[in-house]
């Protein structure tokens, strides 16, 4: 068995605490995050992406609408407008 000298102890010691403390972080705000999105209505991430990308095709249609009318309507009044 080696022999681990009083300072390489205190090092390692304070390299685990350090590692301790922010796995107890991420995990907190792992619990916040889970929380929040139950707030929201999710049973968890997978559902929440799900809705992302639902309202990301529904906002990638209403601008694509958005900007036919417009040009539509660009089209009609184009010369009252110039």
């Amino acid at each position: 068995m080696a022999v681990v000298s009083l300072e390489e102890f205190k090092r390692l010691k304070t390299k685990v605490e350090n590692a301790k403390r922010e796995a107890d972080r991420a995990e907190g705000a792992y619990e916040a995050a889970m929380k929040r999105l139950g707030e929201l209505g999710f049973e968890d991430v997978e559902h929440a992406n799900a809705r992302l990308a639902e309202l990301r095709d529904e906002l990638n249609t209403a601008e694509e609408e958005y900007q036919n009318k417009l040009d539509e309507f660009n089209e009609k009044w184009e010369e009252k407008l110039a």
